[in-house]
């Protein structure tokens, strides 16, 4: 997280802090007391993802691309889903955010979509690696109690947020506390 945070702090003691407070949260934010340690797992190897997707958007290879694989394998071994999922969405948004600004400084079309295809398959072979995991918890969660038997909307929604939620991501406080 201290390579991955110099890329938006210049101060090495503010990087250094930064590193420090993400990781001494993870038990904080995961819940640790209650027995989420897959959460924590998770949570660890986040920092990895994003740079080395980072790395692998900015100088495709073949080398990154089985860095960026293997760490995208780890990412689902470690057991906890929810987290890589929300970390591939946040990537892609970085990095599409990044493609704009790369497009506008005269970088070609071409070098865009070679980074992104590289980053695509460097996923699919991550997802590859992680099958002997990632399968069975994907039929086995066909069998958990709001998706068998076809559970009607309102049991299968019980206790999720409306959509218009998801703006709670960002400013978190907007519905009150």
């Amino acid at each position: 997280f201290y390579w991955l945070a110099g890329e938006f702090v210049q101060l090495k003691p503010a990087r250094l802090m930064a590193a420090t407070v993400y990781m001494l949260s993870a038990p904080v934010l995961t819940r640790m007391g209650e027995g989420v340690p897959t959460m924590n797992q998770t949570y660890a190897l986040t920092p990895l993802f994003f740079l080395v997707g980072k790395l692998v958007f900015e100088s495709p290879s073949l080398r990154l691309l089985g860095g960026f694989a293997w760490t995208c394998a780890l990412f689902v071994y470690a057991g906890h889903p929810q987290l890589p999922f929300m970390a591939v969405q946040l990537l892609a948004v970085y990095l599409l955010y990044r493609a704009a600004g790369d497009f506008r400084n005269g970088r070609s079309k071409v070098d865009l979509a070679r980074a992104f295809l590289f980053l695509i398959f460097g996923g699919l072979l991550g997802l590859a690696i992680a099958a002997p995991q990632a399968f069975p918890f994907l039929e086995y969660a066909s069998y958990s109690a709001t998706r068998a038997g076809g559970a009607i909307y309102g049991f299968a929604a019980e206790g999720s947020l409306p959509p218009i939620h998801l703006i709670t991501s960002i400013l978190p406080f907007l519905f009150g506390d």
